[in-house]
């Protein structure tokens, strides 16, 4: 997050398969034991005007995966 903050981006929208991540951060007290990360993340996500992060079903993730792939242009240097 810190990167796309480098670059200068202010609107963020995280799409994950890992619904243990999105309740982490709905429900930061719940996890003590990740207590400094949490911390690092609230102090990241407060310098984008815009933040969400929405739990995917993984054969979404793996299918829009999977299409990017097939999609990308490979360039090798020769």
């Amino acid at each position: 997050m810190s990167c796309l903050q480098d670059l200068l981006c202010t609107m963020i929208h995280i799409e994950t398969d890992c619904s243990d991540l999105v309740d982490m951060i709905a429900n930061l007290t719940d996890w003590p034991v990740f207590a400094s990360e949490l911390i690092s993340f609230k102090r990241l996500k407060v310098g984008f005007s815009v933040f969400s992060i929405n739990c995917i079903l993984r054969i979404r993730n793996l299918i829009l995966s999977r299409r990017r792939l097939e999609t990308a242009e490979f360039s090798f240097p020769i």
